[in-house]
């Protein structure tokens, strides 16, 4: 029997048809009682993953805690930093209580930055080592607390030198101070040695006075003893020649001789000196 090219060709599909459909189909699985359940692989499978979540939870929360302590810390180390530059400004001294503090308080933030830089790095290192890739949140996350983590550095590394800063003027005004003190101490006593100084030259002044005085009056003394014993003198003198007329004439004789003799001794001088001069002249 002759058919037309479409009947033929749906003879041909529904003849072939079924064989082609019994060699595609794969083969049927083997029964669940021939497959090998394995509940330790299994379980040795999943169990790498859940320590790393767990244990990344736990540095997460440890963060997160630190990061809270932290800022309470970093809050009361910028206010003890107020209060001490507060108290320069006011009256230029430092209190030691205070600054003690801040030093107790700067220990505690500097191992709290330390062990939180250890729990971020080792928080990185678990999301590095997680088989499935970590999300964009939790890197975001990561990322976030390592960006509060070089904030708190920055904001008590500024602190510091703040509190530092307040600290040196504090101590170069007291040392100013102190010399200011110690030199006006030195001047005073240096006012009272010259005062002391001025009084010893003053007295050795008197008793130099006291000693010329004393010299003059002893001279004086001596003076009027000699002019009384002078006066004494001529006075016997007179009685001698009142008691001897001829002696007062013989006196007078004298005296005129040494007069005499004094005028032919100035005759001489000048004689010899107008012929020394005319001769000289000449």
């Amino acid at each position: 029997m002759l058919h037309s090219p479409v009947e033929a060709d749906i003879v041909i599909r529904s003849r072939i048809g079924p064989r082609i459909s019994q060699m595609e189909k794969p083969p049927p699985p083997p029964p669940i009682s021939h497959i090998a359940i394995r509940p330790s692989h299994i379980k040795s499978q999943f169990k790498p993953l859940t320590f790393i979540n767990r244990g990344r939870h736990s540095v997460v929360r440890s963060v997160r805690t630190l990061e809270n302590t932290l800022e309470s810390q970093i809050t009361t180390y910028a206010k003890l930093c107020t209060s001490v530059s507060t108290a320069y400004s006011s009256n230029g001294t430092l209190n030691d209580a205070t600054v003690a503090e801040s030093r107790e308080v700067e220990g505690q933030i500097e191992d709290g930055l330390k062990q939180l830089s250890l729990l971020v790095d080792q928080m990185l290192r678990l999301l590095e080592t997680t088989s499935p890739a970590p999300t964009s949140s939790m890197q975001h996350a990561s990322t976030r607390h390592k960006e509060i983590l070089a904030d708190y550095e920055r904001d008590f590394i500024r602190t510091r030198t703040s509190l530092r800063e307040a600290e040196q003027r504090a101590s170069l005004l007291s040392s100013v101070r102190s010399e200011i003190s110690s030199f006006k101490s030195q001047q005073a006593l240096s006012n009272d040695d010259r005062h002391l100084a001025d009084r010893d030259r003053i007295n050795t002044s008197h008793r130099l006075a006291d000693d010329v005085l004393n010299q003059a009056y002893e001279t004086r003394y001596e003076f009027s003893r000699q002019r009384n014993s002078i006066m004494g003198s001529n006075t016997r003198m007179g009685g001698v020649i009142a008691s001897i007329p001829g002696v007062n004439s013989l006196v007078g004789m004298i005296n005129s001789r040494r007069r005499r003799d004094t005028m032919i001794l100035a005759t001489v001088a000048g004689t010899c000196t107008f012929l020394l001069l005319l001769f000289t002249f000449r």
